[in-house]
């Protein structure tokens, strides 16, 4: 191994260079970080500091409503900054947040093959240039943190040797739905990726884990607030907290809020039951395993880890195509399905490389509208309508390349009962081939 290194770095100094890249990228994105207030800790940490003096009760409805809008467990884990000074506190957030969004490119970038150069490569590019991981670090919300959960629940599913891993998958994917419910739509598009492929026991397993995170998220918060109550208040609140109350203009980029707006027709649940109805159609049509010639997904365990991997990324886009509040932050759950269509092949048939080489083209162009710091600059865009058109564009971009990644599964499935059947018949021929020179034999040996 310390050969192998040696070698590598000796012959490839653009892994050094890259390295440095990406360090200086992160230690600017961090710099930016600190320029800022931090607006949504701060909205968090403050009850999280009432809820250590008993004194947060109370913190739905009336004049909270519309600002306390997070469950009662994820401002219960922010009660864990004991130190009462809001800078320090703020200090160590931001850096848990970007060592969490570092992780999680790096173990996405694993479980799909990157090389090392590829892999520090998406760090650059996610880091400096991409303004809702930016835009997160401004505001010090939480979305770094789930995508740090994700790729944590799929790293999970790949360390195949690890016992209890879906019961600890689940354990990761429940504790993260009680903290932000938006990755709720994430569980149901794996549920019915692993119903429709018949995977009922990781199925049973990973559900046991999520009732137990939820039935601890849901104990430990009703206790820290005194009664369960603040779970009933805060169900209460919800419907009204999330209707279409926050404008395109105030940085709200949702596409229902967008048709609202211009036509007064409220799309959201048309959207997500489009797009849930949608990506099961593609499931069911790509479902079954085969031998990969078009990817680098290989059979058995690889195509279940790769799946996972899509339902994930699906989930995170579906949410972002149908919810009536998408902040700019919340597009860092863009990154999975970015880095899907961006992975190297394992092949080098021709057909797979074209039709590589067309995803990642349109998977770029996505990365550009979606990164909107680059189009800002270039041309000039600094209308919230216009912005909010191109990262819908962007993330509609993805979600059809998500379907396209199905229809490869399905594809590969064809590919593999062709090679049984050739296998079968050539199998067939050989065992005709043996049977005439065996009856021949003997004939021949009655004529002479």
């Amino acid at each position: 191994m310390k050969l192998e290194m040696r070698n590598t770095l000796s012959r490839s100094p653009s892994l050094i260079l890259v390295f440095l890249l990406a360090i200086f990228c992160i230690i600017r994105v961090w710099s930016y970080g600190q320029l800022t207030s931090g607006l949504d800790f701060h909205e968090k940490w403050e009850v999280g500091q009432s809820l250590m003096r008993s004194s947060a009760k109370a913190i739905y409805g009336g004049d909270n409503l519309g600002y306390h809008i997070s469950t009662p467990f994820l401002y219960m884990l922010f009660d864990i900054f004991p130190s009462g000074d809001y800078g320090r506190d703020l200090w160590a957030y931001r850096w848990l947040c970007l060592a969490g969004s570092v992780f999680a490119i790096v173990i996405l970038c694993r479980s799909l093959r990157y090389s090392a150069v590829a892999g520090l490569a998406a760090i650059v590019v996610f880091m400096d240039w991409f303004q809702p991981l930016l835009s997160d670090m401004r505001v010090a919300n939480v979305n770094q943190i789930q995508l740090a959960l994700l790729a944590l629940f799929l790293w999970l599913q790949s360390e195949r040797r690890l016992r209890g891993r879906n019961f600890f998958g689940g354990l990761v994917l429940g504790f993260a739905v009680m903290a932000k419910p938006n990755l709720l739509l994430v569980v149901v598009m794996l549920a019915i990726s692993w119903v429709i492929n018949r995977r009922f026991k990781k199925f049973g397993a990973v559900s046991l884990g999520m009732l137990v995170a939820t039935t601890t998220a849901f104990i430990t918060s009703s206790a820290v607030f005194g009664s369960v109550n603040c779970w009933k208040v805060w169900l209460t609140v919800m419907p009204s907290a999330s209707d279409y109350r926050y404008l395109v203009d105030a940085a709200n980029f949702s596409p229902s809020m967008l048709i609202f707006e211009w036509g007064g027709i409220k799309t959201s649940a048309y959207f997500a039951v489009g797009s849930i109805a949608v990506a099961t159609i593609f499931v069911w049509l790509g479902r079954l395993t085969g031998v990969n010639i078009h990817s680098s997904v290989a059979e058995g365990s690889e195509r279940e880890l790769f799946e996972d991997m899509l339902m994930v990324a699906i989930g995170c886009l579906t949410y972002l195509l149908s919810a009536t509040l998408v902040w700019l932050h919340y597009y860092l759950l863009t990154i999975p399905m970015a880095l899907i269509t961006l992975r190297p092949l394992m092949s080098d048939d021709s057909r797979a490389g074209f039709g590589a080489v067309v995803r990642r083209i349109i998977a770029a162009a996505a990365i550009i509208l979606i990164a909107e710091l680059p189009i800002r600059i270039v041309f000039s865009v600094t209308e919230p309508h216009e912005s909010a058109v191109l990262l819908n564009i962007g993330t509609l971009t993805l979600y059809g390349l998500g379907m396209w990644e199905l229809m490869c599964l399905r594809k590969e499935k064809d590919v593999a009962d062709i090679e049984v059947r050739v296998g079968e018949n050539d199998e067939t021929s050989r065992e005709h081939s043996v049977s005439v020179a065996s009856e021949r034999g003997p004939n021949r040996a009655r004529n002479g």
